[in-house]
């Protein structure tokens, strides 16, 4: 496990801890007004979420652990270092192992789902982990009587939630690769 790995891993657990400490703080240790899913569909008490929530960390741990490595990715890169001038290069070289243009990057086949996939499990734990600090900032001001969702019903903050949980994780997986693809210019230019 590398160091990169270990601090995504502190920092989801963090989250985790946080958001659960916000929940209890905010409504008094009652679950009456809590939002996720896992209490309003599936009726889930305190000793249900905590279960849960051991479950999740575990399954990051596993991911991040098990699953993840970025060997496939650095090795591509080191491949096609000489190759990338663009975004559009990296991105197409990187998942398509070849430069396409946007229509075919749309319509092609050849998709590296292995470092898509690499790319997704670093990700992942990281977005979450700043939306459970999102809501554990509404759970803290909620707990002081401020109430910023007051006029929102419980299904559609959940709704809301999830929709920007997808649209941050494709936002997210776009800055990782353009964060990538500028530090190999940044390497590239330094070599030269």
């Amino acid at each position: 496990m590398n160091r990169i790995e270990i601090k995504i891993f502190v920092i989801f657990i963090l989250a985790r801890i946080l958001d659960l400490g916000s929940t209890y703080y905010s409504h008094n240790g009652k679950l009456d007004f809590e939002t996720s899913p896992l209490v309003r569909v599936f009726k889930l008490d305190w000793t249900g979420l905590i279960f849960i929530n051991i479950l999740f960390v575990l399954f990051i741990y596993y991911l991040l652990i098990k699953v993840y490595c970025d060997k496939n990715l650095k090795l591509t890169e080191l491949n096609f270092k000489n190759d990338i001038h663009t975004f559009m290069d990296y991105f197409s070289l990187i998942y398509y192992r070849k430069k396409i243009n946007f229509k075919d990057l749309l319509t092609s086949k050849a998709f590296n789902s292995n470092i898509f996939k690499n790319s997704f499990i670093l990700i992942f734990p990281l977005v979450l982990s700043i939306f459970s600090f999102i809501v554990s900032i509404n759970n803290f001001l909620v707990g002081n009587s401020i109430n910023l969702l007051s006029g929102i019903k419980h299904t559609q903050i959940t709704i809301i939630l999830s929709y920007s949980l997808i649209i941050f994780m494709f936002l997210s997986l776009y800055i990782y690769n353009l964060y990538r693809y500028y530090k190999i210019k940044k390497s590239s230019f330094k070599s030269t």
